[in-house]
């Protein structure tokens, strides 16, 4: 009778703790969830954002034809990259993907600023400007929520690679979580085309 009651009360301990030791590793993964959506949201602004300032500026100011198409499909393929990577934000090749089509929109927007600011009829200097202020606003929203993120992730994986996070882990089939990793200079460094 008493090793039945010591059986049960083990039992007893051992499910309380996989029940924690799970709620534990399932709020983890929520909160870098919650975080992706956060910088999801972020991005998905910026991309719209620049397109419309983009729009914008080439409507006033002539842009070669090269640097439209250019800007247009490094657009597309950010705002696809995005999708996928919000459907599956578990997905190492969606994180790539989206880390690459960032890279490619930003450098897109870049030229042109660069282009823009070198050509025979340069826009004013307050639509350059004003197009240059919402980017770094944008970016360095990015840039923070990126950080956000990326800190809520090494949470997450770290937990899942401690005990008894391995043991619930394999049990129950949680998988780490993706660093958005951003192989360019940071956002804050970077030099603005000049206006003269």
């Amino acid at each position: 009778m008493l090793w039945s009651i010591c059986a049960l009360v083990l039992l007893l301990l051992v499910a309380f703790w996989v029940i924690g030791a799970y709620s534990r590793m399932a709020a983890l993964r929520r909160i870098f969830m919650q975080a992706f959506a956060q910088i999801d949201t972020q991005v998905k602004q910026r991309h719209q954002a620049m397109h419309a300032l983009f729009e914008q500026l080439a409507q006033v100011h002539s842009v070669d034809a090269e640097t439209l198409q250019g800007i247009h499909a490094a657009h597309r393929q950010a705002v696809e990259a995005s999708e996928r990577f919000s459907i599956s934000p578990l997905n190492v090749e969606a994180m790539r993907d989206l880390s690459i089509a960032d890279r490619t929109f930003t450098a897109a927007l870049e030229k042109l600023m660069t282009n823009a600011a070198g050509s025979a009829s340069p826009p004013s200097a307050e639509s350059m400007q004003r197009f240059a202020d919402e980017r770094g606003r944008l970016n360095n929203r990015i840039v923070f929520g990126r950080r956000a993120y990326n800190q809520t992730v090494m949470e997450y994986n770290a937990a899942l690679v401690q005990f008894p996070g391995t043991i619930i882990a394999r049990l129950f089939s949680f998988v780490p979580g993706q660093p958005w990793h951003n192989d360019d200079a940071p956002i804050e460094r970077r030099q603005e085309p000049r206006v003269a």
